[in-house]
């Protein structure tokens, strides 16, 4: 079994600058396969540069994890969706991150608003859903008792948010968790995941709330596998990103992202122009918060947009642009493709 205690948040206290309001000092640090050509074009780039990368050894790239946003309520999908990601771990003896994205919550905190026009979901039914999901990868590893799934249960900031909408949330991730400890946890984790962007106009103080709720739902991690929209591309001085709110910056990205204590992150990497942003921002909380993100990996959308990056394109795109500054750290664990269901 992989060890997975690097990534955990393993750091010392320390309370960030706060750039923007925050409710809460983070903690400190947090926390399979062909080599793409890619990663080979990069090695040769900086090779022929004389550039020292000798920190970073060139990482393979990891097998493909499949996520999904989930437009059903038929249990049997969510379990035969697990037990596929199960075969396909224990048959090439790897570690999985996959997260489930069932929409937006609700003001009256009822529930999500099903993505891509799906039904909505109530909270028992995202319960049992991802419980089925979890279910289905046990099963699909058959006599194999050694890959471990990290199974994220994804909402969005498109919709509402808030601190009691994040309790909420917490709670769900909880309840999943406490289920796959009942005889499942040697090879499942739960995590909460939120796809945080600006979407137009959502606030980001409403998302730190959320996250501060969040964290008092649980003790379990979250993953923000959002963008980063109209953030800088070249500069980390803590510049302003698009949303007609005009409170997104650098600094509650890298937050909502790595500072907070619950926070991990697993990027939108679909364009070379989502790379950059996500460096800077990694950038940003090297030069100044004194933490550089552990990005868990990069996110693509090939197979819903062929116009976007291929797997192997957003993973040597963000492997590369990690590489690029010796002083950000370049291992990320797995890369990820979203699908719906």
């Amino acid at each position: 079994m992989r060890d997975r205690s690097t990534c955990g948040r393993h750091r010392t206290t320390r309370t960030p600058v706060r750039e923007s309001v925050a409710t809460r000092p983070p903690l400190g640090v947090k926390r399979k396969a062909a080599l793409s050509a890619f990663a080979l074009t990069f090695a040769s780039v900086f090779a022929s540069l004389h550039i020292g990368i000798t920190a970073h050894a060139l990482q393979p790239e990891p097998a493909d994890n499949w996520s999904f946003y989930v437009t059903t309520t038929n249990i049997n999908t969510l379990f035969t969706l697990g037990k596929n990601q199960g075969a396909s771990d224990a048959k090439y003896g790897v570690n999985s991150q996959v997260f489930l994205d069932f929409g937006g919550q609700w003001q009256d905190n009822s529930g999500t608003k099903g993505p891509l026009g799906s039904p909505n979901f109530s909270y028992s039914q995202i319960e049992s859903l991802s419980e089925n999901f979890a279910w289905g990868y046990w099963n699909g590893t058959g006599s194999d008792q050694t890959t471990v799934l990290t199974l994220a249960i994804g909402t969005n900031n498109g919709n509402y948010v808030g601190q009691n909408l994040g309790v909420t949330w917490g709670q769900v991730v909880q309840a999943v968790s406490n289920w796959v400890h009942g005889g499942y946890q040697r090879q499942i984790t739960v995590y909460g995941a939120n796809d945080i962007e600006t979407w137009g106009g959502a606030r980001a103080a409403d998302v730190l709330q959320w996250e501060a709720g969040y964290a008092q739902g649980t003790s379990q991690p979250y993953l923000n596998f959002g963008s980063a929209d109209g953030c800088p591309q070249y500069t980390d001085n803590n510049g302003s990103c698009a949303g007609t709110s005009g409170d997104w910056n650098q600094y509650n990205y890298w937050y909502l992202s790595w500072g907070a204590p619950p926070a991990q992150s697993l990027p939108e990497i679909y364009n070379n122009a989502q790379k950059n942003q996500w460096v800077q921002i990694d950038r940003y909380g090297h030069d100044y918060q004194r933490d550089t993100i552990n990005f868990s990996g990069p996110l693509n959308d090939y197979y819903r947009d062929s116009s976007s990056f291929t797997p192997a394109q957003s993973w040597g795109s963000m492997q590369g642009g990690l590489l690029y500054y010796p002083y950000l750290n370049a291992y990320m664990p797995y890369q990820d493709t979203v699908l719906a269901d």
